[in-house]
């Protein structure tokens, strides 16, 4: 090879490198231009994960909280702290709502308040269900004025 050809082959090569580094900056400087049709939609889109992750974090309240929130939002702070201190001291320690216990005098009392067969405005499927069993005994310590039914709350 000729140093001619040599010099040819060299010159070569650098133009290529600089058209490969030119084409390199002028795509970078586009990409701003790109930038402002792309970010809208990268803006949507995170919007929208986030969106999805805060209904993720969103979590079911134990039965105990369920429980405390609602007394709390029907009667108030100390009826809540009350309900919660009787059910979990005495009427149904372990919060099953799946209880049923057979009572001296024959009787049923059914899931987290141990509702008793004696009360037939409530079913015994919804005795078990805990959120419809809040509602009835709130109604119900409304009606009476107070948790005297509960013989927990006596004692």
């Amino acid at each position: 090879m000729t140093t001619q050809c040599k010099h040819e082959t060299e010159s070569r090569l650098w133009r290529a490198f600089f058209l490969l580094i030119f084409s390199c900056l002028q795509f970078s400087i586009s990409i701003p231009m790109w930038k402002d049709y792309l970010f809208p939609v990268r803006v949507v889109q995170e919007v929208e994960a986030k969106e999805i992750q805060e209904v993720e974090e969103v979590k079911e309240l134990t039965i105990q909280e369920y429980v405390f929130e609602e007394v709390k939002e029907a009667l108030g702070v100390k009826e809540a702290i009350t309900v919660v201190s009787f059910i979990g001291g005495c009427e149904n320690p372990k919060w099953n709502p799946d209880l049923v216990i057979k009572e001296p005098n024959g009787s049923l009392s059914y899931g987290i308040f141990m509702i008793n067969s004696i009360h037939k405005d409530i079913s015994n499927a919804d005795k078990l269900d805990y959120k419809k069993a809040t509602a009835w005994s709130i109604e119900k310590r409304k009606r009476d004025g107070s948790w005297l039914a509960w013989s927990c709350y006596k004692k």
